[in-house]
């Protein structure tokens, strides 16, 4: 990664309820399993220190990507996104078989 590229940092929460952090830009909820952008000043709060020492959150660095890379990932997500509704079920469906439930017994 050269000096030139931005870097994004994320925060995710490591946890299966929100948690609340309180930032020098902030504060902010994360759902459970969520995940927010960071400004740099951000990582120096004691708090996400210590939710990172106990495992709770998780601090990611990210490349951030050039307009034109952007722009042929957003080309290739909308071409996946123009697949008809039907055939993307069908390649997803199940193999099992709906049981039947028995609404009344005979005596």
């Amino acid at each position: 990664m050269s000096e030139a590229e931005k870097v994004r940092h994320l925060v995710t929460n490591q946890q299966n309820q929100p948690v609340e952090l309180h930032l020098p830009s902030g504060v902010i909820v994360l759902p459970p399993r969520g995940r927010a952008e960071l400004s740099e000043t951000d990582l120096s709060a004691p708090q996400l220190q210590v939710l990172r020492a106990s495992r709770l959150i998780a601090l990611h660095e990210v490349a951030q990507a050039s307009k034109a890379e952007a722009a042929a990932e957003e080309a290739a997500n909308a071409e996946d996104a123009s697949e008809p509704q039907a055939a993307a079920e069908d390649q997803t469906r199940d193999a099992v078989q709906e049981r039947k439930s028995k609404t009344g017994r005979k005596p």
